[in-house]
């Protein structure tokens, strides 16, 4: 299904490019839709497409040869997919999993990268994005190597959560084995965790699942 210019200025990464190149976009950019569970992007396979995630929720991973699984980001509305693959040409990193259902913006590779010769501003909102996820990447390696496992989890409440008054909340929280996954550590830790913080007070957990945090329980992690 074919999108409109309204609809990709919804979305940073095209928002910000000049009325010429979006035409040409909304022209080639496809709509699909994704179920809960779908895995989208396969760790060694080549991408033949651009992905943009236009709402849900998806996560990254990583499973080494025991099986174990490792989180590396989570993506939301605005998040690029397939991006690395396409312009080194060679196989994917990561796998993409949804968490919930969602749509997707696909962009065929071959219209990729006749963008990326006939318009700047195609390339520059690329390198912008992949800017951005390079500073999360270095972001939690420094958190892996440097914190402990309160102060990682600490770190992934405070990254991951919205400002609300005097407080910060996460409306939709992880299970805590994805949570695990996330800060490099057992679930049975993190759990152990998240108990502290509920039992001094910092987190509170209302109805319907969302979490309250008091930013001062945190140690300024």
């Amino acid at each position: 299904m074919a999108v409109s210019e309204l609809l990709l200025q919804q979305v940073p990464f095209y928002a910000g490019m000049s009325a010429a190149c979006r035409t040409v976009c909304a022209q080639r950019v496809n709509l699909r839709n994704v179920a809960k569970g779908e895995v989208i992007a396969r760790y060694g396979e080549v991408a033949d497409d651009l992905l943009v995630l236009f709402n849900g929720r998806a996560y990254v991973y990583w499973v080494d040869e025991d099986g174990r699984e490792v989180i590396f980001d989570t993506l939301s509305k605005g998040s690029l997919i397939g991006e690395i693959s396409l312009l080194d040409r060679e196989q994917r990193s990561a796998n993409v999993v949804m968490v919930e259902d969602g749509t997707l913006l696909a962009l065929n590779g071959a219209m990729f990268y006749e963008l990326m010769e006939r318009f700047n501003d195609f390339s520059a909102n690329l390198l912008r994005e992949m800017a951005g996820r390079l500073r999360r990447a270095n972001a939690m390696i420094g958190n892996l190597a440097l914190l402990d496992v309160y102060g990682r989890v600490a770190r992934w409440l405070l990254d991951n959560s919205e400002p609300m008054g005097s407080h910060r909340v996460i409306e939709r929280q992880p299970t805590r084995q994805d949570l695990a996954k996330m800060v490099g550590a057992t679930r049975e830790m993190v759990t152990k965790v998240m108990r502290d913080l509920e039992r001094c007070g910092t987190l509170r957990r209302e109805e319907g699942g969302r979490l309250i945090i008091d930013e001062r329980g945190l140690g300024g992690a």
